[in-house]
C-alpha cells in the first residue's frame, strides 16, 4: 500500500456510511444487506488503518486535505492520531454489532431508519477525524440531525417533545462553541487545527481566553452531559428508538469528550490549569449524582442514563487531572464505556420486548426469579455489571485505577471522593441487578415461549463479554495505544 493509497482511507471510511444511506433512501428492499455491507467495509478499511498505523509517532498520520473555502482557509482535511483510533474504532464496531443485534421493521420504512442510521455514522467520523475546525462543527452539528429525525419519526408517545428537548439543549452550547471557534480562526487567520493548536489564543487577552475556554467546554459538558447539564439525556434515551439511544450512549456522548480533549485542554493550556479543579469537583458531584439517581429510578433504560452521566463523570475527572496516566486511563475508559453501554442497552431491550415495558416494578410478583426462567440473560448481565462496577480483571478496573492516579496527583481530597464513588457504583449496580433478576412476574413469564436469549445476541454478547475481560487480563496490549501523546505537560 503506497503513501498516496493510504492518504485516501480516511475520505473513504467517512463516505462508506454516507453512501449506503444514500442507496437505502433511492432504493427498497435488502435494507439490511446493504447496511451490513456498508459497515463490513468500514471495518475492512478500519483494520486496514489499524495495520498501517504507527503507534510510536505524537503526530497525524494517514492525512487527507482537499482545498474547500479557500478564502477563509477552510478545507476538507482529515488526519488520525491515537486519540482519535480509539473512538473511530469504538465508532465503527458499535454500528456493526449494533446493526447485527436490531431487526427493526417500521412499516416500510426501514430503509429510512437505517439511511438515518448511517449517516449518523458519517458525521461521528468526521467529527473525530477532521483536522479543519469548520469541517469538525459541520460532523458535531449534522450528527444531531439524523438522530433528530429518527426520534421524530419513529420515537414514543412524546417524541415531539423528546426531539425538541434534544435541539434546545444541545443548540444553547453549539451557539456557544460556535462563536469560539470563529474567534479562534479569525485570530489564526486560518481554520486548520494545526495552525490555530500553534498560536493558542496567544494574542486574545486573558479574559477573552476565560471566555473562549468556558463556551467550547460548555457545550463539550452539554454533549456529554455532566451534572447539571444533564436534563435531556433520560428523557431523551427512553424515547429514542433502540438503535439512535445506543448510539447517543455509546458514541455520541464521546463527541463531548474528545472535544474537551481536542479543544479545551490543549488551546488553553493557562487556563484550563485555573478551571481544572472546579471542573474536576463538577464531575465528581456528577458521578454521586448519577448513582444514587441511578438507584432510585424504576425505568431500565433511564437506569442506563443515570449510571452513564456516573461513569462520564469519571471519565471528565480524568481528563481535567490534567495528567498522563490519568489523560490515559480516560481515553481507556471512554472506549470501555462504549462497551459496557452497549451490552447494557441490548439486555434492556431484550426485557424490553419480552416484558412490554420498561418499569422494574411490571417485572416483580412475588418471589419468582428471572434467573430461572431466562438464565442466559441473567448471566450475560451479570458479567456486564461486573464492568460496570470496575472489578478486577475487567476493562473498566483498568482506566478508574489509572483516573484515580491521576486525580491523586492533584488532589487528595478529589481522589478521596472520587474513590468512594466506586463503593457507591458497585453498590447501585448490584442492587438494581438483585432487583432485576431476583424479583420477576413469574405468570408473565410462563406465558411467553423462547423468551431467553437467541442464537445472534448470544453471539454478540458473548463477543462484548470477550471484550470486557480480554482487555480487562491483558491490558498492556491495549492501553498504551491509547496514550495522548500530543498532550503537553
Amino acid at each position: 500500500m503506497t503513501m498516496m493509497t493510504e492518504s485516501y482511507l480516511l475520505p473513504i471510511l467517512v463516505l462508506l456510511p454516507s453512501l449506503a444511506a444514500l442507496l437505502l433512501i433511492f432504493f427498497k428492499g435488502r435494507g439490511r444487506t446493504l447496511s451490513l455491507l456498508a459497515e463490513s467495509l468500514a471495518l475492512a478499511t478500519l483494520l486496514c488503518l489499524w495495520w498501517r498505523f504507527d503507534h510510536t509517532l505524537q503526530s497525524m498520520q494517514f492525512n487527507f486535505s482537499l482545498p474547500w473555502i479557500p478564502r477563509i482557509g477552510a478545507s476538507l482535511s482529515f488526519g488520525i492520531d491515537q486519540l482519535s483510533l480509539a473512538l473511530t474504532t469504538l465508532s465503527t464496531l458499535t454500528f456493526l454489532v449494533v446493526d447485527l443485534y436490531f431487526r427493526d421493521d417500521y412499516e416500510g420504512k426501514s430503509n429510512l431508519y437505517r439511511a438515518l442510521f448511517l449517516l449518523v455514522q458519517t458525521c461521528l467520523y468526521i467529527t473525530f477525524l477532521s483536522t479543519d475546525l469548520l469541517l469538525f462543527y459541520m460532523g458535531w452539528e449534522l450528527a444531531l440531525v439524523p438522530i433528530f429525525f429518527m426520534i421524530l419519526i419513529f420515537g414514543g408517545e412524546r417524541r415531539k417533545l423528546v426531539a425538541m428537548t434534544l435541539f434546545f439543549y444541545t443548540i444553547i452550547g453549539s451557539l456557544f462553541m460556535l462563536l469560539a471557534l470563529i474567534a479562534l480562526s479569525v485570530e489564526a487567520k486560518s481554520t486548520s487545527y494545526a495552525t490555530i493548536l500553534a498560536q493558542s489564543g496567544a494574542h486574545v487577552a486573558s479574559f477573552g481566553r476565560i471566555f473562549l475556554f468556558l463556551a467550547v467546554t460548555l457545550a463539550f459538558l452539554i454533549k456529554i452531559p455532566v451534572a447539571p447539564f444533564h436534563g435531556w439525556q433520560p428523557l431523551v434515551y427512553s424515547e429514542t428508538p433502540k438503535r439512535g439511544a445506543v448510539i447517543l450512549a455509546a458514541l455520541l456522548s464521546k463527541m463531548g469528550m474528545y472535544g474537551l480533549l481536542r479543544f479545551s485542554i490543549p488551546l488553553f493550556p493557562d487556563v484550563v490549569r485555573d478551571f481544572a479543579p472546579y471542573i474536576t469537583a463538577l464531575a465528581i458531584f456528577s458521578i454521586i449524582y448519577g448513582a444514587i439517581t441511578a438507584l432510585g429510578t424504576n425505568n431500565i433504560i433511564k437506569f442506563i442514563a443515570y449510571s452513564s452521566i456516573s461513569h462520564s463523570g469519571a471519565i471528565v475527572a480524568g481528563l481535567f487531572s490534567l495528567t498522563l496516566i490519568g489523560i490515559s486511563g480516560a481515553v481507556y475508559q471512554m472506549f470501555n464505556h462504549g462497551v459496557l453501554v452497549v451490552g447494557l442497552f441490548f439486555i434492556a431491550y431484550h426485557l424490553q420486548t419480552v416484558f412490554n415495558s420498561k418499569q422494574l416494578s411490571d417485572y416483580q410478583c412475588g418471589n419468582a426469579s428471572l434467573a430461572r426462567y431466562m438464565p442466559l440473560t441473567a448471566t450475560y448481565l451479570f458479567l456486564i455489571i461486573l464492568s460496570s462496577i470496575a472489578l478486577p480483571g475487567t476493562n473498566s478496573f483498568v482506566g478508574e485505577f489509572a483516573i484515580l492516579l491521576g486525580i491523586f496527583e492533584n488532589s487528595t481530597t478529589h481522589a478521596l471522593f472520587a474513590g468512594t464513588t466506586i463503593i457507591v457504583g458497585a453498590v447501585y449496580a448490584l442492587v438494581w441487578y438483585q432487583r432485576l433478576i431476583f424479583h420477576s412476574n413469574q405468570s408473565s413469564l410462563r406465558t411467553r415461549a423462547g423468551v431467553d436469549l437467541d442464537r445472534t445476541q448470544i453471539a454478540l454478547l458473548t463477543l462484548l463479554v470477550l471484550l470486557i475481560f480480554s482487555i480487562g487480563f491483558f491490558p498492556e496490549l491495549t492501553l498504551y495505544k491509547f496514550k495522548v501523546l500530543f498532550f503537553k505537560q
